[in-house]
């Protein structure tokens, strides 16, 4: 005999009154199943108004997907990629992102969400620039050989031997059947074998849409001008070989009369003016315009699964030596964190608590198959980052 934890006495008189005759089981030792959600997840569809523009796009979604998601697919649209600053409204009401679609009163099929475009904020801004270096300067295969945005390399194009969007009919077409040369290659029976063939060819780099783009030397704007919304200054040599200030506003983005030698943050003679910066440099550059369009058409090509962030470990020593290309957007990006606010972008660092992000996804319910989901998909999320 010893003395018993407090609790444990109440267990021990169920089952031994279960086994004295009592069929039905103590209610307190049988494990409860998982319940089910109440309403099971529908698929509904939905027209979507892209920002600034009339055309509305018929996307089909869950009704235990997120509104966020919306924003996924205007990100995914080359006509839409490059705006980044809206808000999505529901019949003039601002729409919670990370609510699920049927908790939303009123969103039900055939429901028009609009993509209303807002003024920037300083966080915003430099969002938005960080998502254009990412459209103009698609560098994939050296972004995922060194883990940047938590890529990692993809062999699903070497192993399909084509472009796994591409249409499969036209690739039977041109097959003309002719025999496969299975030859081993010769590195194979040498004493020290290779590492780099192990790793998937860079496919053939994207065409320049600008020699640089960068932070100019002018910030951060003075006192008088950040009391009439400048935000930042960017100073940008095209391909014709003109160097061009641009200032961030709330409104948009406009080519100032700025040189490296003179601060004169008044718009130029000439206007240009847009709400993306992407809108800016097509009225500037001729070049970049047209080489923009060609990244688009070849950015559709791409294999989905070579843009998902997923944090496979890394070894850079075994990887191929790439080229190391002059970027201070890059250079800044490295050292100022994500922020959440406009005191942390303009320097402020705040470190964030692992332990705290990751203890609380832990304890996130998983009751249903569906809160279940969401707990994986916050535990991914604070890995990733971490």
């Amino acid at each position: 005999e010893w003395p018993l934890r407090p609790g444990f006495e109440r267990v021990i008189m169920s089952v031994t009154a279960a086994s004295k005759g009592n069929d039905d089981p103590p209610v307190e030792n049988v494990p409860k199943p998982p319940t089910q959600p109440s309403e099971v997840s529908k698929l509904i569809n939905l027209y979507l108004v892209l920002p600034q523009s009339s055309e509305s796009v018929k996307v089909s979604l869950g009704t235990h997907d997120h509104i966020h998601e919306l924003r996924q697919m205007v990100n995914e649209r080359p006509e839409s990629c490059y705006k980044t600053c809206f808000t999505l409204q529901h019949k003039g009401k601002v729409l919670d992102e990370f609510a699920m679609i049927h908790t939303v009163e009123g969103l039900v099929d055939g429901e028009t969400v609009r993509c209303v475009a807002e003024q920037y904020s300083l966080r915003e801004a430099r969002l938005h620039l960080k998502r254009i270096r990412s459209l103009i300067q698609p560098d994939i295969q050296n972004n995922a050989q060194n883990g940047t945005d938590n890529l990692s390399l993809t062999f699903a194009n070497v192993v399909a031997g084509r472009d796994i969007e591409e249409d499969i009919s036209k690739t039977v077409k041109e097959d003309k059947g002719g025999d496969l040369d299975s030859t081993p290659p010769v590195y194979l029976f040498e004493s020290s074998v290779p590492l780099g063939p192990l790793f998937p060819e860079a496919p053939p780099a994207a065409a320049a849409c600008v020699q640089h783009i960068g932070y100019s030397g002018w910030n951060p704007p003075p006192g008088h001008r950040r009391m009439v919304g400048d935000l930042f200054y960017l100073e940008v040599k095209t391909l014709e070989g003109s160097t061009v200030h641009i200032t961030s506003v709330p409104s948009g983005f406009y080519v100032n009369r700025t040189t490296e030698e003179d601060f004169d943050p008044r718009p130029a003679d000439v206007s240009y003016k847009g709400y993306t910066l992407i809108d800016t440099l097509k009225q500037v550059s001729a070049l970049f315009n047209k080489n923009f369009a060609a990244i688009q058409k070849q950015s559709v090509k791409r294999n989905p699964y070579e843009v998902i962030p997923v944090p496979y470990p890394l070894y850079t020593w075994c990887k191929p030596t790439s080229e190391h290309t002059y970027d201070t957007l890059r250079a800044e990006e490295a050292y100022i964190p994500n922020s959440t606010s406009d005191e942390m972008s303009l320097g402020i660092m705040s470190s964030r608590d692992w332990n705290e992000e990751l203890q609380s996804a832990r304890e996130l319910p998983q009751a249903t198959i569906h809160e279940q989901i969401v707990r994986d998909r916050t535990i991914f999320r604070v890995t990733s980052d971490f």
